[in-house]
């Protein structure tokens, strides 16, 4: 190999190199809250599809999680899951969500941020009347290997 084509391969190696780490600073110093935007939207849409499935996936699937709701804790995804069904009519509740304020963001580290979200929410009562509520909802998450999880979350409704 000739001294010239040598320089050229380092030179397009090096070039290649440099693009990579440029690439992965831009991903990794990407904003935590950033990332979490499109997390809670779909959230949002599944919670007015009803869909406790999607809606869950970004919680921790774990023993670990709590959920805690006006004045009871739920401890662990399973319990959690069972219960939201209960709550969403197996996928036939008509309440509808709506955002009463934008995401409130508390970035602990670069793996951790704090979430609050105030959700308005309209429903019919077994009686036939409408119910109406604001709920306010504080989502910690943690960043793990496969992404953004919600490992302790609180709601508390006004009655």
């Amino acid at each position: 190999m000739t001294k010239i084509a040598g320089l050229a391969i380092l030179t397009a190696v090096l070039s290649l190199a440099a693009s990579a780490n440029a690439q992965s600073k831009s991903t990794s110093s990407s904003l935590p809250q950033d990332e979490l935007r499109p997390l809670i939207e779909q959230m949002e849409v599944s919670a007015n599809a009803h869909d406790t499935d999607k809606f869950l996936q970004c919680y921790l699937h774990s023993p670990a999680l709590i959920f805690a709701v006006n004045g009871t804790a739920i401890h662990g995804y399973d319990d959690l899951r069972i219960q939201q069904l209960k709550w969403w009519n197996n996928g036939k509740s008509d309440v509808v969500y709506t955002r009463q304020a934008e995401p409130e963001f508390i970035v602990i580290s670069q793996d951790a941020v704090v979430v609050t979200l105030v959700e308005g929410s309209v429903r019919t009562k077994p009686d036939g009347t409408t119910a109406k509520n604001v709920a306010v909802i504080s989502l910690v998450w943690q960043k793990f290997a496969e992404g953004w999880r919600v490992v302790y979350a609180h709601e508390s409704t006004g009655h």
